[in-house]
């Protein structure tokens, strides 16, 4: 009897810790002074601690940061009350910032649905 107990413990803090593994931070000041919590856009929603953007890497210009209470589609998870979380990026880091007048900088692509894409990188 004690045994099947134990495996029933184990089982349902398995199931827990497996439910929190998908959000390590609510808001950015969880984070690590070099990082921001950003929320990735696809359906199945993360939220993770993640580098500040440094020169030369992509970047979204006007890239604010959000608070919000969210919902994932997970059951049982949520709201979260999300406070300065980024979407998709981080914002660059204190020293280079990322705008549309970042000529020289610009990486011009083009998409598989032949829409052409503008990439800013951070810069000075």
């Amino acid at each position: 009897m004690v045994s099947a107990l134990t495996v029933l413990c184990v089982a349902i803090c398995a199931v827990q810790s497996g439910t929190m593994a998908l959000q390590n931070c609510t808001s950015t000041s969880e984070c690590a002074e070099d990082e921001c919590c950003v929320l990735s856009p696809s359906r199945y929603s993360t939220l993770t601690c993640t580098k500040l953007r440094s020169l030369g890497e992509q970047c979204r210009p006007n890239n604010a940061p959000t608070s919000e209470d969210v919902y994932f589609t997970n059951p049982g998870s949520g709201p979260y009350k999300l406070t300065d979380v980024y979407v998709s990026l981080c914002d660059c880091s204190p020293e280079p910032t990322c705008s549309r007048s970042s000529v020289g900088m610009q990486l011009i692509i083009t998409t598989m649905t032949n829409k052409t894409v503008m990439i800013l990188c951070c810069k000075l």
